[in-house]
């Protein structure tokens, strides 16, 4: 027999600064990739592997002095789903990945 538990998070302000401003460099660190990878490709046929967008997170780091406000493992899981998103776009098993939107299920953090 299986089961499945719903938990409901309630967090504090705090807790509620920290989660927005990882949602949001995550999202960024995501959308920056998907644009590397996009614009290598068209403007010159390569393919980015995983390793090269992880090589990247340092100097985006120092690029971007905010995005060390938060843990950089959510962005390295952020680029292995982006890895796997791809994985299944050639699989043909999903469209090519989206860049992703602040107005998202996940962003609102409105109730």
């Amino acid at each position: 027999m299986k089961r499945a538990y719903k938990e409901r998070f309630y967090p504090n302000e705090q807790q509620t600064e920290l989660l927005t401003k990882s949602f949001g460099c995550c999202r960024f660190v995501w959308n920056n990739s998907l644009k590397y990878r996009t614009d290598a490709y068209y403007e010159k046929g390569e393919s980015i592997a995983h390793s090269v967008l992880e090589k990247r997170l340092v100097p985006l780091k120092t690029e971007f002095e905010w995005l060390k406000e938060v843990s950089s493992v959510i962005f390295q899981q952020a680029l292995r789903d982006q890895q796997e998103a791809f994985k299944n776009f050639w699989d043909k098993r999903a469209k090519y990945p989206k860049f992703k939107s602040k107005h998202d299920k996940q962003s609102n953090q409105s109730g």
